[in-house]
């Protein structure tokens, strides 16, 4: 089971054609999440080069137990910049992150890929019927 599955399945299911990524460089770089949705037909946008700074920042603010709400205001304005360029969901794809932004700040709902592991974890669990999330 794979987090990056899991959320690609969750926005392919609800008909969405573009999400935004909120994630470390690292995982950006990697194309983690943007070749897992590209592959189910939803368009990837990722920060710019300055909005990516400031998601770089926030998750360093949570980690050094350091956020506030400039971060929070700093990572809904990236979140909007990214609705305004067509995305229709903001996928949270770092762990951090979904500690200082949720929906108040952003005009799209914001997906949290650690919520939906551990839905479909619980699902399985129980036996509820799941579709595959390679």
């Amino acid at each position: 089971m794979s987090m990056i599955g899991v959320t690609a399945d969750a926005l392919t299911a609800g008909g969405i054609r573009a999400a935004g990524v909120l994630a470390t460089s690292g995982t950006l770089r990697a194309g983690l999440y943007g070749d897992a949705l590209r592959r189910r037909g939803v368009a990837v946008i990722e920060p710019d080069e300055p909005g990516q700074r400031q998601v770089m920042a926030a998750i360093r603010a949570v980690k050094g137990g350091l956020a506030g709400p400039a971060h929070r205001r700093a990572l809904a304005e990236v979140s909007r910049s990214l609705t305004d360029r067509g995305a229709e969901r903001i996928v949270t794809a770092c762990t951090e992150l979904v500690l200082i932004l949720d929906d108040s700040g952003v005009s799209v709902p914001v997906i949290d890929s650690a919520r939906l592991l551990a839905r479909r974890v619980a699902d399985v669990a129980l036996g509820r019927e799941v579709r595959s999330s390679r």
